[in-house]
Parts: structure tokens; sequence; C-alpha cells
């Protein structure tokens, strides 16, 4: 499988090799609103439509470092991680979950 954004999606021909692929791999795209899809009749390829979330990854990394509450963004594991591993500038004692707030 090969996963890509809707918007890489409609540029798979511009990419090197894209047709070698295609034909060795089926493509998930991922939607995030119901747009119409056309994508060349060679490729196999399913759609999953996903919910819009008004959240840029910037502003989620923001919110993480500031140490705002991310958990409506986040799944448990994910935020696990983001912890366990300080990454973009977490400090526990200003987490939720290092506060005991439930996920």
């Amino acid at each position: 499988f090969v996963v890509v954004g809707s918007d890489t999606a409609t540029r798979i021909e511009s990419w090197h090799r894209w047709n070698e692929l295609a034909k060795i791999a089926t493509f998930v795209v991922i939607t995030r609103d119901p747009e119409n899809l056309t994508l060349p009749s060679t490729i196999n390829w399913i759609r999953v439509d996903t919910p819009v979330i008004e959240c840029s990854s910037t502003d989620l990394r923001r919110r993480l470092h500031a140490g705002e509450d991310t958990t409506h963004l986040l799944s448990q594991s994910v935020l696990s991680v983001v912890h366990a591993r300080h990454l973009y500038g977490v400090n526990d004692h200003h987490s939720p979950v290092s506060a005991g707030h439930s996920i």
C-alpha cells in the first residue's frame, strides 16, 4: 500500500516512475472532505474519507509546546509517545496527561 493525501494523489502522474509503482501497489487516498477525486484508470486505489479537523500541524505543535490540552486532537497512544520522547518541546509538568487527566 502507498498512503497519500488527496492533494498528492492528484499529482501522482508527475512522480518519477509512478506507472511502475501503480503496477505493484494499491494507493490508499485519504480525503478530508467530500471532493470529487479522479485518478488514472491504471491505478488501483482505495478512498478513505476522514473528518476535517480545523487544526494545522503548526498549530498542533504550538499547542503541545505551550502545554495546552490536545486530547481532543491526538489519541492517548500518540500523546504518550510525544511525552515519553519529549517531542515538540513538551514539558511534562504542563501536560494534561502527566497531570492525571483522562483522555
